[in-house]
């Protein structure tokens, strides 16, 4: 079975706008202040967090939730990480395709979960006060 996470970060990462304001620094986990394989503190970066969501094995899809975090270090910066992470999301939202290490995983939509706020911006003040969280709902 594909690892939904590993398919979002792989299909992030292959994204020329984003890894053009982000780098490398797409994961499912922050690396900032880590003894190996740190972050620059000022480093921009997105984050995909697990938040719910259903995985069916009968039919063969997955439907999970995730917060993806923007961080960058001032306001404008994480506009930025937003604006791209849009872009990567609503304005090019087509059926795509990416390896990863259990096959191909086909991503049919990754779009902005409806709720409180479409999207909610929250702030994570435990890692760094500018950094905005949406929730996005996606579908493979």
């Amino acid at each position: 079975m594909i690892d939904p996470y590993e398919a979002l970060v792989a299909l992030a990462r292959a994204d020329a706008d984003l890894t053009a304001v982000v780098g490398d620094r797409i994961d499912i986990w922050h690396r900032y202040g880590q003894k190996n394989d740190s972050w620059a503190q000022d480093a921009a970066s997105l984050i995909f967090v697990a938040s719910g969501g259903e995985l069916s094995k009968d039919d063969g899809y997955m439907r999970p939730l995730v917060e993806c975090r923007c961080y960058a270090d001032t306001p404008f910066e994480c506009g930025q990480v937003w604006k791209a992470l849009a872009a990567f999301t609503v304005e090019h939202n087509e059926r795509r395709t990416i390896t990863t290490s259990s096959g191909k995983a086909l991503v049919a939509d990754f779009l902005p979960q409806a709720g409180g706020g479409m999207p909610q911006l929250l702030f994570d003040e435990d890692v760094r006060p500018r950094g905005g969280m949406p929730y996005y709902s996606v579908f493979m």
